[in-house]
C-alpha cells in the first residue's frame, strides 16, 4: 500500500462509523455558476448512470445546469477536477434532497482514475 501514494492517487482517508462501517463519502468543496458550496460530501460512482448529481441545501428542488456551464471541485485532500457540462455528456443537476452526498457518474471515470485500498480503508483519486 505504501507505492500508491507515489503513483500520483491524491489519497483519502475514509471516515467511519458505527452503523454501517466506512463511509465511501469523500469530503470536499464544488463550485458551479460561481457558487461554491462547502463541506461537501462526494460519492463517485460507476454505477450512476450519465447524470452527475450535486447536493446544494439552498437550491430550489431539481434543476439540470445548462451545457456550458463550468463545474469545479477539490477534496480537502487537494484533488481537483473540472468540467464543463453538456446535453449528452457530464449532464449535472443540482439537487436539494435529503440526501447530501453530490455523486459524481460515469463521465467522471472516462478521464480520471479511482482506487480502493481496502487495507487501509482509503480511496484514491487521479486526474488522466
Amino acid at each position: 500500500p505504501t507505492d500508491l501514494n507515489s503513483s500520483g492517487f491524491i489519497m483519502h482517508n475514509l471516515d467511519f462509523y458505527s452503523v454501517g462501517g466506512y463511509s465511501p463519502n469523500i469530503r470536499a468543496k464544488f463550485t458551479y455558476n460561481n457558487k461554491t458550496v462547502n463541506n461537501a460530501f462526494l460519492l463517485f460512482d460507476t454505477g450512476d448512470p450519465a447524470i452527475t448529481y450535486l447536493a446544494d441545501p439552498t437550491a430550489a428542488g431539481v434543476t439540470t445546469l445548462p451545457a456550458g456551464t463550468p463545474v469545479s471541485l477539490t477534496t480537502n485532500n487537494g484533488f481537483s477536477y473540472q468540467y464543463t457540462t453538456g446535453t449528452t455528456s457530464n449532464v449535472t443537476q443540482v439537487v436539494n434532497t435529503s440526501d447530501p452526498r453530490s455523486i459524481f457518474s460515469l463521465d467522471f471515470f472516462v478521464k480520471n482514475e479511482y482506487l480502493l485500498d481496502y487495507q487501509n480503508h482509503r480511496i484514491g483519486l487521479k486526474n488522466n
